[in-house]
C-alpha cells in the first residue's frame, strides 16, 4: 500500500553514547532512517544525546533535542511535539527499552502516539524470553532446552538437572550484557546473578549449552502485508559459544550445504511471519555440524550490528527500506537505491566474499582478560570484500591497525607448542593467530579443528596463506615451522637476510607468476617484502613493472544481472576492472579505520561533513575506509566509495587509478595522519623508481613482461593462458606508461604534521616562539629518559608520539615505574622518541581552532573539571570555560594563534594548556 497520509510528524529514538555491543551502526541506522522520512515529506523529531554522531546535525531532523534518553525528558519531548508516530527499531536496544517504557507508562496512549515499525506485541515476543520460547514452540521451531527464571535458585536446579555447561542469557539487553556459559555452580550464581541486575525486567533464560556448533544469521525484513526477504546470510567462523559481536563472520555462509541454506532460510521466514514484524530482524541458529539439527538461539526485532555489516556486504540499506516500511510502503513499493531499477522485494545476490573481524581493546587494558564468550567486548569492526576468503581475511586483517599485516604474531613465533594448543583451545584475540602459527609448525588440520571448533573449510584457507608464504621464502613447504629461514637475531618477524650475491629486484626466485598468486590471495606488498628480504618499495616496483595491478570490482546487490547507479568498489587481482576513474575535479577523504578507544565515532562524522564540504565546492568526493557501521560508508555519502584498508599500499593503489587533486589526511583520527607522510614522500618519489627498474630492463624484457602477463594499455591481449586465470585476465601496463598521484596531502601540510605530532620537534618550536612549556624533553632510550626524570625530579609524564587517544601515556611516580613503562608500554628508539616532562598538577583547558594559514577562529575554551592528567577523552568538560581568568583567556588565545600560524595549520588544530601557578603552559 501506498504512504500513509495521516503521518506528518515522526518522532525517532537515538542510541546515545557508544558502548560496547552498541556502537556506530546505530548512527548510521538512525541517520539513514531521518534521511528516508524527510525523502517522504515527513517532519522528523530526533532525541538523542550524542554529540558525536551525525545524527544529532542541526540539519539532519526538523528538531533535534539533545537529551537524556530517559522517560522523563523524552516524555517531556512528546508532550510538546505531539509526533504522530514514534520509530524505535533504530535507536538499539536503548530506543527499544525505551519505547517499551513509553508504553507501559501510558505515555503513548495519552498523547495519541502510534509506535511505527514492529508492533510492541513482537517486540515483547521476540524480548521476553518466556514469550519467545512459547511462540518458537508453536511454530514448531526448535529451542535449546531451557527455563526463564527471575531467581538463581530455580535456574540453578535446572541446571543440575540437565548438567553444566549452561549459557545464561538476561532479557532485554545488548552485546549479552550479564549473560555467560557457566561450567558449575560457582560460576552459575555469579553470571545469574549479573544477569538478573542486567536484565530490565530481572529476567534470565538458562539453557542447555550448544557451544561448538556453527552459529549461522540471517538477515530478513518484512512488510506489512506479509512479504519477507532474506537480505544476507552469514556465517560465524567462531563456533557457538563466542557472542557474534565478537566472532569473525563471513558472508555468504561458505561451509552450508544448499539444503542447509533453505532449511534455516525458511525457519527464518517463518520466525519473522510468527513474530509479526514490520522492518528488518536478526535471527541466529546454531547448527549441529554433524548433522542438520539446529536450535533457534535468539531474534532481534529492530535492526543490529549484523544489520549494518548486511547493508554494507550488500550494498542493501536495510534501515532506509526499514523507514519506509514503517510509513506504510510495502517491499514491492520501494525502489532499491543502488540500481534503480529493481524493487526492494528482490533478494541480493553476492558475487563476492565479504569478512568482519572485532576490533578488541586489549592494546589499551593489557592486563585484561583476553577469553571471548557469549558478553561481546569488541568496540568496533572492520570489514573487508574481496573474491576469495583467503583475500578478504588478509585485508580485514590490516584493516585492523594492530601492527600486523599478515597472520603472523612475533609473540607466538617463540611460544611452546603447549601454549599454542592451549590459544586454539580457548577464544581470544590471538587465536586467529595461533590458528596460522599451529599450520607453521606442522598441525594437521584435524588436530586444529578438534581444538577450535572451526571448519575445515576456513582452515584450509588459512593454511594456503601459510604455504603460500613458505614459497615466497624459498622454503620448502612446511618448513617455516622449524625456523630454517635466516632470520634476523631479534625475532623471527624481521625481513631475511639478502646474501651479497642476490639482487633486491632479481625476479628469478620472486616470478610473476607467484607474485601475482600472492596478491590474489591478499598477501601486501610489506609481507612480501619482508619473506624475500626486500623492501616493500622494491616489491610496488616490481609489481607494477610486472603490471600486477589491482581491479576495482563493483558492489551492487544483484552480481551484475543488473547495472549499479552508485559507485561503490572494492578490490581484487582478479578479472575485469568495473570502475572508470571519475571525471572532473576531485579529491579522496581518507577514513578513520574501526572503532576503537580513542578513536571513535566522532571522525567518522568530521569524514562526512568533509565529503559534503567538497561537494558544495563543485569537486566529486572519493571516500575510503572500512568501518561498516559508519555514516561515511554509507553508498550515497560520497561520489565514489572505495571499501579498502587503510594503509599505504591499499591508498596509494586508489590514488594512482583515480589521480585526484589532493588527499584530505586531517579528519580522519591518527589513522589518516599516519598515512599522510608515507603518501606525500610515495607520490614523489614513485614516478622515479618506476622509471628507475624501466630503465634498468632491456626493451626485449620490457615486451617479454606485456606479452607473457597479460593486457597492455591500449587494450591488446595475450593468446596464451595465464596460470592463474584465463588469458588477459589481469591489467598490464607497460613500465614506461605507469602513473602516481600527482598531488598530495590537502591542508595542513606534512612537515606542520610532523612538528606538531612528534614531541621533539613540537618541544623544539615551543621553546623558539617563546611559549611556556613544562620542564623535560625527549629520550631516544631508557636510560635517557631515567636521566631526564631524575634531573626534573618526580612524577613525570611520559608520552610517546603519533598516538591517539593517550596510548601508552602515564604519570609516572619513581624509578622503578618508570624502567617498567619503558619496557613494556613502548618501543622507544630514535624515530620513536618518548617525552619526559614534568608533571604540573593544575587545570588542564583545551581549545579547538581553524586557521586558514593566516587568520585563526578559536571557536571556545573547555575546562576540565577533573584535574591535569586525566585524559581529555576521559575528563568531564565544561563549555565555556567557568574559571579561568581574563588574563588565562588571553594567554591560550595567544598561544593559540601563534602555534596555528608557526605551524601553518590550514584546517584543524586542538590544543591542550594546563594552567599552573597562574601560568598557562602548552602540554600537546
Amino acid at each position: 500500500m501506498p504512504k500513509r497520509q495521516d503521518l506528518q510528524r515522526v518522532m525517532v529514538i537515538g542510541s546515545g553514547p557508544i558502548i560496547i555491543g552498541q556502537a556506530a551502526e546505530f548512527d548510521y541506522a538512525g541517520t539513514q532512517a531521518c534521511r528516508a522520512l524527510r525523502e517522504e515529506g515527513i517532519e522528523v523529531i530526533l532525541a538523542n544525546s550524542n554529540p558525536a554522531t551525525i545524527m544529532t546535525d542541526p540539519d539532519m531532523a526538523d528538531r533535534v533535542y539533545i537529551e537524556p534518553l530517559t522517560l522523563e525528558f523524552v516524555t517531556k519531548i512528546i508532550e510538546k511535539e505531539r509526533p504522530q508516530g514514534l520509530l524505535p527499531t533504530l535507536g538499539g536496544q536503548v530506543g527499544l527499552n525505551l519505547a517499551l517504557k513509553l508504553a507501559q507508562a501510558g505515555v503513548l496512549a495519552r498523547y495519541e502516539v502510534e509506535l511505527l515499525g514492529t508492533p510492541l506485541e513482537s517486540i515483547q515476543k521476540a524480548e521476553d524470553r518466556a514469550e519467545f520460547k512459547a511462540t518458537m514452540a508453536s511454530i514448531g521451531e526448535p529451542v535449546p532446552e531451557s527455563i526463564i527464571v527471575t531467581t538463581v535458585n530455580p535456574g540453578l536446579e535446572f541446571a543440575r538437572k540437565i548438567g553444566f555447561p549452561v549459557i545464561i542469557r538476561p532479557a532485554y539487553t545488548l552485546g549479552g550484557t550479564g549473560g555467560g556459559i557457566a561450567v558449575d555452580e560457582e560460576e552459575f550464581r555469579r553470571i545469574a546473578g549479573q544477569g538478573l541486575k542486567s536484565s530490565p525486567i530481572g529476567q534470565i533464560l538458562v539453557e542447555k549449552s550448544v557451544a561448538g556448533w556453527k552459529e549461522i544469521e540471517y538477515e530478513v525484513l518484512r512488510d506489512a502485508a506479509g512479504t519477507a526477504i532474506t537480505v544476507c546470510n552469514m556465517e560465524n567462523i567462531d563456533p557457538v559459544g563466542v557472542h557474534t559481536g565478537d566472532s569473525i563472520v563471513i558472508a555468504p555462509s561458505q561451509t552450508l550445504t544448499d539444503r542447509e541454506y533453505h532449511l534455516l532460510r525458511s525457519a527464518s521466514l517463518r520466525i519473522i511471519h510468527s513474530l509479526g514484524i514490520r522492518g528488518g530482524c536478526n535471527v541466529q541458529f546454531a547448527l549441529d555440524p554433524r548433522s542438520r539439527r539446529y536450535f533457534v538461539i535468539e531474534v532481534n526485532p529492530r535492526v543490529s550490528r549484523s544489520s549494518a555489516l548486511a547493508s554494507k556486504a550488500t550494498g542493501y540499506p536495510i534501515a532506509k527500506v526499514a523507514a519506509k516500511i514503517a510509513l506504510g510502503y510495502n517491499l514491492d513499493e520501494i525502489k532499491n537505491p543502488i540500481t534503480g531499477i529493481t524493487c526492494a522485494g528482490f533478494e541480493p545476490a553476492l558475487d563476492y566474499v565479504v569478512l568482519k573481524i572485532p576490533r578488541w581493546p586489549f592494546d589499551k587494558f593489557r592486563r585484561a582478560n583476553r577469553v571471548l564468550g557469549t558478553q561481546m567486548k569488541a568496540t568496533g569492526e572492520v570489514m573487508a570484500i574481496d573474491r576469495t576468503f583467503g583475500g578478504a581475511l588478509l585485508k580485514a586483517v590490516r584493516s585492523l591497525e594492530v601492527g600486523r599485516d599478515s597472520l603472523w604474531s612475533p609473540a607466538l613465533a617463540s611460544a611452546s607448542v603447549d601454549e599454542i594448543e592451549r590459544l586454539l583451545a580457548v577464544a581470544s584475540d590471538e587465536r586467529l593467530f595461533a590458528v596460522a602459527e599451529a599450520f607453521r609448525r606442522g598441525f594437521p588440520v584435524e588436530r586444529v579443528q578438534e581444538l577450535t571448533g572451526i571448519d575445515p573449510f576456513f582452515l584450509r584457507g588459512i593454511l594456503e596463506i601459510v604455504r603460500l608464504e613458505e614459497r615466497l621464502a624459498g622454503e620448502p613447504v612446511g618448513s617455516m615451522a622449524t625456523g630454517s629461514i635466516s632470520m634476523g637475531s631479534e625475532d623471527r618477524g624481521a625481513k631475511p637476510s639478502v646474501t651479497e650475491e642476490s639482487d633486491p629486484l632479481s625476479h628469478e626466485v620472486l616470478s610473476p607468476d607467484l607474485l601475482r598468486r600472492a596478491k590474489r590471495f591478499g598477501i601486501p606488498d610489506s609481507r612480501i617484502a619482508h619473506l624475500t628480504g626486500r623492501t616493500e618499495a622494491d616489491i610496488r616496483t616490481l609489481r607494477l613493472s610486472w603490471g600486477i595491478k589491482p581491479v576495482y570490482k563493483t558492489v551492487d546487490t544483484c552480481a551484475a544481472e543488473f547495472e549499479a547507479t552508485t559507485p561503490y568498489f572494492y578490490s581484487a587481482y582478479d578479472g575485469e576492472d568495473e570502475a572508470l576513474p571519475l571525471e572532473g575535479r576531485k579529491a579522496v577523504v581518507l577514513g578513520s579505520g574501526p572503532i576503537r578507544i580513542g578513536q571513535g565515532i566522532e571522525f567518522d562524522y568530521s569524514c562526512v561533513h568533509a565529503s559534503e564540504a567538497l561537494q558544495q565546492e563543485g569537486l566529486r568526493s572519493i571516500m575510503i575506509n572500512n568501518n561498516p557501521e559508519t555514516v561515511s560508508t554509507d553508498f550515497n555519502c560520497s561520489d565514489r566509495l572505495y571499501f579498502e584498508p587503510l594503509t599505504y599500499e591499499d591508498v596509494m593503489n586508489i590514488l594512482e587509478k583515480e589521480q585526484p587533486e589532493g588527499v584530505l589526511a586531517q579528519f580522519g583520527g591518527q589513522t589518516a595522519i599516519n598515512l599522510a607522510g608515507p603518501i606525500e614522500r610515495g607520490a614523489t618519489s614513485e614516478r622515479s623508481s618506476i622509471e628507475r627498474v624501466s630503465a634498468e630492463k632491456t626493451h626485449d624484457e620490457r615486451r617479454s613482461d606485456e606479452r607473457s602477463y597479460g593486457r597492455l594499455f591500449d587494450g591488446r591481449s595475450d593468446d596464451r593462458p595465464s596460470p592463474d586465470g584465463p588469458p588477459g585476465d589481469q591489467p598490464s601496463p607497460s613500465p614506461t606508461r605507469a602513473t602516481v598521484p600527482g598531488k598530495s596531502i590537502l591542508g595542513t601540510s606534512v612537515e606542520a604534521i610532523d612538528l606538531a605530532e612528534d614531541r621533539e620537534l613540537f618541544d623544539r618550536l615551543l621553546l623558539e616562539l617563546g611559549i611556556p612549556k613544562p620542564p623535560g624533553r625527549t629520550a631516544v632510550s631508557a636510560p635517557e629518559a631515567a636521566a631526564i626524570a631524575r634531573e626534573i625530579g618526580f612524577p613525570v609524564l611520559v608520552r610517546p608520539s603519533y598516538v591517539l587517544g593517550g596510548r601508552a601515556m602515564e604519570i609516572v611516580y619513581d624509578q622503578e615505574e618508570l624502567v617498567s613503562y619503558m619496557a613494556a608500554a613502548v618501543q622507544v628508539s630514535s624515530d620513536r622518541p618518548v617525552l619526559v616532562d614534568k608533571y604540573l598538577v593544575g587545570r588542564e583547558v583545551e581549545v579547538d581552532a581553524v586557521s586558514d594559514g593566516e587568520t585563526v577562529l578559536v571557536a571556545g575554551i573547555m575546562e576540565h573539571v577533573e584535574r591535569a592528567g586525566v585524559h581529555s577523552g576521559d575528563s568531564l568538560a565544561v563549555y565555556p570555560a567557568q574559571n579561568v581568568s581574563q588574563t588565562a583567556r588571553e594567554n591560550v588565545v595567544r598561544y593559540t594563534e601563534m602555534l596555528a600560524q608557526a605551524l601553518g595549520i590550514k584546517g584543524l588544530v586542538n590544543i591542550q594548556h594546563v594552567i599552573h601557578g597562574g601560568e598557562v603552559y602548552v602540554l600537546e
